[in-house]
């Protein structure tokens, strides 16, 4: 028998024009997401990549944060909460789909990053209004684990 936990692991490259870029991302995750994972008794951590001796360990992320939900539901909740939104708005602030005419390119981009179907690749690009300063992601990755995921 299974416990149900649902693992969610997040790995960022880290805008390299903005020094402070994954301390700000670090900052960030613990102002709006940890207090999420508290309230949810979720176990959550958040960090940079650091040197390690092992063969195995590449690095091509700056920042890694994980969580552990109870089931898939947690996660899909935590997804939806205001403060996880916030998050997300800081996180992609100064990108926007190639080509974008929406008034709101940022809010379209996010969407796109949480709602893409896969194999929609649309290509994303710096939005020149924004300031290095203010852009602290360049890429990302996502794993996911659960027992209860559909195989």
């Amino acid at each position: 028998m299974t416990d149900g936990k649902f693992t969610h692991i997040v790995l960022y490259k880290a805008n390299p024009g903005n020094p402070k870029a994954a301390g700000q991302i670090i900052a960030a995750a613990n102002r709006y997401l940890k207090p999420i994972a508290k309230e949810t008794h979720t176990a959550f951590n958040a960090g940079r990549a650091s040197e390690n001796d092992r063969a195995v360990m590449g690095y091509d992320f700056d920042v890694g944060l994980s969580f552990i939900f109870d089931s898939r539901d947690a996660e899909k909740e935590y997804q939806k909460d205001p403060r996880h939104m916030k998050y997300v708005r800081f996180v992609l602030n100064g990108w926007m789909l190639k080509g974008s005419k929406s008034n709101d390119p940022q809010a379209e981009f996010i969407d796109y990053i949480l709602h893409a179907k896969p194999g929609e690749n649309r290509k994303h690009v710096r939005n020149p209004k924004i300031p290095d300063s203010q852009v602290v992601w360049v890429d990302e990755k996502v794993y996911q684990f659960g027992d209860d995921q559909k195989k």
